[in-house]
């Protein structure tokens, strides 16, 4: 799925199901923590690294998107992220100042296990709180 379809794209929807779950009775409205496996790991932090607005428009092909996708967002817990090459977040850092939890299998050859873990304390914005669980 990685080379067909990248994490900016999915990024898209992160952002509908966070703008559905806003108007759901039971989510509180502005307290949303999302979490991601892999490429759900990458597609978080790609929609974490996305400027409002034209640029997460253009990447996600989607047209209606809020002025602030991530709007409520708390918390991200992320499973064996990509972070590689494609990765938006990789190359600029993330732009939600929201806590960052992450597990990291440093034996991982496809995710790349301690690169991971260097890339994602690269990425976390300063000041914001980052753990990164590595085994």
């Amino acid at each position: 799925m990685g080379l067909r379809l990248w994490g900016r794209e999915r990024a898209g929807d992160l952002f509908a199901t966070m703008e559905w779950v806003r108007g759901q009775g039971w989510a509180h409205p502005r307290r949303i923590a999302i979490a991601g496996w892999s490429h759900g790991g990458w597609t978080a932090m790609d929609a974490m690294a996305l400027r409002p607005g034209v640029e997460a428009m253009r990447e996600t092909h989607l047209a209606d998107l809020p002025s602030e996708p991530l709007a409520a967002l708390v918390g991200d817990f992320l499973v064996y992220p990509y972070s590689g090459v494609g990765s938006l977040s990789a190359g600029r850092g993330l732009r939600a100042d929201v806590p960052v939890r992450a597990i990291v299998g440093t034996r991982d050859t496809v995710v790349g296990g301690r690169s991971t873990a260097r890339r994602l304390a690269k990425v976390s914005k300063p000041g914001s709180p980052l753990c990164v669980t590595a085994f």
